[in-house]
């Protein structure tokens, strides 16, 4: 029990390395790694078998897959579905290992894992609580338990005890007659790691009460399936009638559906009775409700077959055989769904949630075959459907969707490319931040010059507008995560004096004028702390908003609303007392490095790196200017000629 103490301590130590530092990619891959080793250690068993070495290598290289699909990926659904899976992948190691079981037995106790190491870990903690408050601790100082009667494990604290002090007289020893040792000590313990202390020995002691029960925590191998209890019921004839009640109406759905997804003809007349104007609005309509469907079809087929397996007469039974029909009706009907994605790719191309739908659905594919061999022969098939779940979210995380699908078929608009769409991708498709942006770019050249502006080209210039929005936010986005002090700086000069020249260069209503002098006051405050190098850079960036709002691209508004005369997306923060504590005093501005490190992330990376060498923030900035010269010859025009027919949704799911 000894190494529980040793795990125990250095998970705690190990997690310091990461206290009082910006989350990330890279940090949360450090977090698994270091948690599967203390799970390892914790609960090693005195000779490790040939399953469970496999078992743990298993796992392990899993894990490897998912962190590594969190660190090239930054779409932030696809990083809070592997992040999800690897933390469900951890539980379902440590329940193994507290189960000492080499792999879960079942695929309901695959399922059912993390919810029984949770009560397992929850009793665990209760019963240690116990102990402490009442002061019995005989069980933790037992011989079964062995925790502090262990001579290594008392010898090992003793040690490290003896050792940290040692280890503090010779870097004060070293720190005197080296000045060079001296400052490179200085740079490891700064000041605000001394700042920091006792907020780092809470926290420590706060986790270290978290881990407590796994010092104790043991499960027994026996696993009690829920689905016991419909193997008691003897329900084959009621069943049977369930099923064949499905299978009635899936035959039925299949058979109406026909004509207008198997077969290619021009049914769009036929469409219009049902409210439905055009085919590819046909095969759009429902397809979260159809993959809802297949889920609940799937756990149907799974209940029948537990029915199934518990009756004595099972060869004669009829619900064998309606079984059997459901799942065939069941694969004409995932593969109807697989149809209806791949016609209204044709007709308005591929997004990310057709795509990702796509991979949910082979995942259903994959387990239903997995399901019907379940009907036939009597195996282990949880090990295949794992591998087989693995290997699904394993291809999420490392094939670059959003790049596929602006380089392949990007989605389309009444025939036109939707590159407000492609401007709202994450980084994983900076090629479609690219692309939009010299349309765009092209587009408010062609019209800066026009002295009107019909009603399509007022939506063109609309949608300019929301992508030149949404380039400034992904800038920002980017010169923030992966930007040096320098970036930061330049960025903040750049923004101050756009939005300086801004203000000068509108029309103000004579009551505005005033408010409008104090904020370029506030703006020379600013650029004179900037360039002194007072400002903490990251800070005041935060502090600086893009807006959102539909008056940035609405052009019919009132001639006394106050948005006619603010001439950009940004909000900025001006020197006040509000500011002050954004103001560094010693006039260091330090780069954090490991900050860096821990938030690295490939597409990140890559696109802050392309974007300042194919998209200038100059010139991002110069062409916001541009197409607010146009919102202001709009908004010039009559009011009966300054709408427009928004054909686009800004609601479209799983864009950042």
């Amino acid at each position: 029990m000894s190494q529980r103490l040793i795990a125990l301590l250095g998970f705690v130590f190990f997690f310091n390395l990461f206290f009082f530092h910006s989350f990330g990619s890279v940090m949360f891959g450090l977090m698994v790694f270091g948690s599967f080793i203390f799970l390892t250690v914790t609960f090693k068993p005195a000779q490790y078998k040939k399953t469970e070495l496999l078992s743990a290598l298993s796992i392990l290289l899993i894990l490897l897959f998912f962190c590594l699909g969190v660190i090239l990926r930054a779409n932030g659904f696809i990083q809070s579905v592997l992040g999800l899976s690897s933390l469900i992948t951890l539980v379902i190691y440590a329940y193994i290992l507290s189960s000492r079981i080499p792999m879960v037995r079942s695929l309901f106790e695959f399922i059912l894992a993390p919810l029984y190491f949770a009560q397992t870990y929850i009793k665990t903690g209760f019963k240690t609580i116990s102990i402490v408050t009442s002061g019995q601790y005989k069980e933790i100082l037992s011989e079964k338990s062995a925790v502090v009667k262990s001579s290594l494990a008392r010898s090992l604290l003793i040690g490290f005890m003896i050792g940290l002090i040692v280890i503090s007289i010779l870097i004060s020893m070293f720190s005197s007659a080296d000045p060079i040792f001296a400052s490179f000590i200085k740079n490891i313990v700064s000041a605000d790691f001394i700042q920091t202390l006792s907020q780092r020995l809470t926290l420590s002691f706060l986790l270290l009460l978290l881990l407590l029960p796994f010092l104790t925590l043991n499960r027994r191998n026996i696993f009690n399936s829920p689905l016991e209890l419909l193997k008691r019921l003897n329900l084959v004839h009621e069943m049977s009638v369930v099923m064949g009640l499905v299978a009635l109406i899936i035959g039925l759905f299949l058979i109406i559906q026909w004509p207008y997804v198997f077969v290619r003809v021009p049914f769009e007349t036929d469409l219009s009775k049902f409210g439905v104007a055009t085919y590819s609005e046909y095969v759009q309509k429902g397809f979260g409700e159809l993959l809802k469907i297949a889920l609940f079809v799937y756990g149907l087929i799974w209940a029948g077959l537990v029915i199934l397996r518990e009756n004595k007469a099972k060869e004669k039974s009829v619900l064998k055989y309606i079984q059997i029909v459901v799942l065939v009706e069941f694969a004409v009907f995932l593969f109807s769904i697989f149809r209806r994605i791949w016609l209204y790719q044709e007709y308005h191309g591929w997004s990310l949630i057709r795509i990702y739908g796509s991979f949910f659905l082979l995942w259903i594919l994959g387990v239903t075959i997995f399901l019907a061999l379940r009907h036939f022969w009597q195996r282990k098939w949880v090990i295949g459907e794992m591998i087989f779940t693995a290997l699904i979210i394993f291809m999420i995380g490392v094939l670059n969707v959003e790049t596929f699908i602006v380089l392949n078929h990007p989605p389309t608009v009444n025939g036109k490319v939707d590159y407000v769409y492609l401007s709202r991708m994450s980084s994983d498709g900076y090629v479609g931040w690219e692309k939009a942006y010299t349309y765009q770019k092209n587009l408010i050249e062609k019209y800066e010059k026009k002295e009107f502006l019909n009603k399509d080209e007022r939506k063109e210039v609309a949608y300019a507008g929301i992508v030149i929005r949404e380039l400034l936010q992904n800038y920002k986005d980017m010169v923030l995560q992966r930007g040096t002090q320098n970036d930061l700086k330049q960025y903040l000069i750049e923004t101050y004096a756009f939005q300086r020249d801004a203000n000068l260069n509108l029309y103000v209503p004579p009551g505005s004028r005033n408010y409008i002098m104090e904020q370029n006051d506030g703006i020379t405050k600013m650029q004179e702390l900037i360039w002194s190098e007072m400002i903490d850079y990251r800070k005041a960036i935060k502090d600086i908003t893009i807006s959102k709002s539909t008056y940035k691209y609405r052009f019919n508004l009132s001639d006394t609303d106050s948005m006619r005369w603010n001439r950009s997306f940004f909000t900025l923060p001006y020197y006040s007392d509000y500011f002050k504590n954004k103001i560094k005093t010693d006039k260091k501005i330090k780069d954090s490095n490991i900050d860096r490190f821990y938030t690295w992330n490939a597409s990140d990376a890559r696109a802050f790196y392309l974007m300042n060498k194919n998209i200038s923030y100059h010139e991002l900035l110069q062409l916001q200017r541009k197409y607010f010269n146009i919102y202001y010859t709009i908004e010039n025009q009559f009011v009966d000629q300054r709408d427009y027919d928004m054909d686009i949704s800004l609601e479209s799911p799983l864009l950042d």
